[in-house]
């Protein structure tokens, strides 16, 4: 009865009508299907970046790291927590700047069709820039880590590749030895020094008539070394630090307790996969 009532309903509207009407319940239905996605809690890793947003490919100064703590937490209009710091890994870099990881459960949305989650209205992705306002800072963070990537097989990579270091103090080049080891908050090694070796730099200069010669210079070194780096890779690339590439030509920063040295790799060796 129902069926035939509507049948004969849809004879009396004209065509165009019965098209706006199916346009209207098609977009009601993705309206309910979008804004109705139930949210749920997961937790992600993020990297802090430098609270200048004009040097925000740079890592937080001392001050500014130590102003993150465990409990931290934003919250939404009605006062329910949409983030909150669970745990915090710092570590120096510099004299005056640490590396900073906040591991945090925020409120997100899964899509199904993408079978990706968003925070934020943004895509989670690795690599992926996202602001948070916290009970006492606000700042923008990379995406390292989250449900899904974590999953990634052979995610782990040990790398060996040469690097060369020109220009350096004696003293400086002297101080790089075979086992310094560059670690994490946690004592998880990051990079080895397998072998060093330091050799006098080598410059081209030019005569007064225009010729070239090769020279040594009188003062700086060139540091040769050979570096077993515990990396990670993502889509293909290779990182070292989470969120810095690993190539030739790159330059990667060993910073120590008493020195700090920014060799460039000129050659990668070995790739293999490894567990923690």
């Amino acid at each position: 009865m129902h069926k035939k009532t509507i049948q004969k309903f849809t004879k009396r509207l004209p065509i165009i009508d019965v098209l706006l009407v199916a346009v209207v319940l098609t977009l009601v239905l993705s309206f309910f299907l979008f804004f109705l996605r139930k949210p749920e809690m997961i937790e992600i890793r993020v990297k802090v970046t430098d609270q200048d947003v004009l040097y925000a490919n740079t890592l937080p100064t001392n001050s500014y790291a130590h102003q993150f703590r465990v409990g931290d937490k934003e919250v939404d209009a009605i006062g329910k927590a949409i983030a909150e710091v669970i745990s915090v890994e710092r570590y120096n870099i510099s004299a005056d700047r640490q590396v900073v990881y906040l591991d945090m459960r925020v409120r997100a949305t899964y899509d199904t069709r993408s079978k990706r989650f968003s925070v934020h209205g943004r895509n989670l992705a690795f690599g992926t820039p996202m602001r948070f306002n916290l009970d006492g800072v606000v700042f923008d963070g990379i995406i390292t880590d989250f449900p899904g990537l974590l999953s990634e097989p052979n995610r782990q990579k040990r790398v060996i590749v040469k690097a060369l270091g020109r220009k350096v103090e004696p003293s400086v080049a002297a101080s790089v030895q075979k086992g310094d080891r560059v670690v994490d908050s946690k004592s998880k090694v990051l990079i080895e020094v397998i072998d060093s070796m330091v050799k006098k730099e080598e410059r081209v200069v030019a005569t007064d008539r225009g010729d070239l010669l090769l020279r040594y210079d009188p003062i700086f070194k060139d540091l040769e070394l050979t570096l077993q780096i515990n990396a990670r890779q993502v889509d293909g690339v290779l990182y070292v630090f989470d969120d810095q590439p690993l190539k030739i030509g790159e330059q990667i920063p060993l910073n120590y307790s008493s020195v700090s040295v920014l060799p460039m790799i000129t050659e990668i060796i070995s790739v293999e996969d490894y567990t923690q």
